[in-house]
């Protein structure tokens, strides 16, 4: 396995694992960071999370008709997932919607906790 094919599968991998993200949070409804700016809508959130599926699986499936994928692509695989989660892991705080007052008018909590509408949290307020 040469370089290309290390480079490749670290891409996919990291592709792959930064699409789903940002495709849950779109379908969710929630803002949540994308390259395109700080607080991207859910439209563009589940558009960027299939971008990077169609990447990953274009770097998949192009390299796979090449040759057959070895235990080394798999594992360059896994690395660059595994890189993709401990950036969000180190770096998560900044990727969700921390503003006080959003632009549909509801308030967000500032550590990112969902409040209940009379400011409580649910369960965790009675314990």
């Amino acid at each position: 396995m040469g370089i290309i094919g290390v480079v490749l599968f670290a891409i996919a991998g990291f592709a792959l694992t930064n699409g789903m993200p940002h495709f849950v949070a779109g379908l969710g409804g929630r803002v949540f960071r994308t390259p395109f700016g700080r607080y991207s809508s859910p439209r563009t959130n589940v558009a960027w999370g299939m971008t990077n599926f169609v990447i990953a699986i274009g770097l998949l499936f192009g390299r796979s008709a090449v040759a057959d994928p070895t235990t080394g692509d798999i594992v360059w695989f896994v690395v660059g997932a595994l890189l993709c989660i401990l950036s969000f892991a180190f770096g998560s705080k900044g990727f969700f919607d921390d503003r006080d007052e959003r632009p549909d008018g509801s308030r967000g909590a500032r550590d990112g906790s969902r409040r209940a509408p009379d400011g409580s949290r649910g369960a965790a307020d009675s314990a």
